[in-house]
């Protein structure tokens, strides 16, 4: 995988150039590359300038970081992000099965997040971060 730790993301362009590399001429049919990401990854707007920007992510130690511009330029793709918790809700809502229309999706990591689906739809949250449960330290456990 990717390197992923605080200070490292420089080495994301040329992790991601030789990935393209080894996966040859078949990758030439790519057109978005989708990035999961542990942050707050505000929605597509139109317009919006933080669109590709990921706002917050405290275990790599990003804030407003152009990820979406550093990646797109080192692919010629374009860049979809998202909350990897976010994007696990999505991929379970609408392949797992599920007939339901509500989805709470919960993910324990570095921190503690889930994705919200309700009415079928990804909620947000008017921060875009809805599912940013966050770090807990439990008595006895630290």
């Amino acid at each position: 995988g990717p390197p992923c730790a605080p200070g490292l993301e420089a080495q994301l362009p040329g992790w991601l150039k030789q990935l393209r590399a080894e996966l040859g001429p078949a990758d030439a049919s790519l057109g978005v590359l989708a990035v999961a990401v542990p942050g707050v990854v505000p929605s597509v707007a139109a317009g919006s300038s933080t669109a590709r920007r990921v706002r917050l992510a405290p275990a790599l130690g990003w804030e407003d970081f152009p990820l979406a511009e550093m990646l797109g330029a080192a692919t010629g793709l374009s860049v979809l992000l998202e909350n990897d918790v976010n994007a696990m809700a999505l991929a379970e809502h609408r392949q797992g099965g599920s007939q339901r229309q509500h989805l709470l999706f919960i993910a324990l990591g570095s921190g503690i997040g889930a994705g919200l689906i309700v009415s079928g739809q990804l909620y947000r949250g008017s921060a875009a971060a809805a599912g940013e449960i966050g770090y807990s330290l439990l008595p006895g456990l630290y």
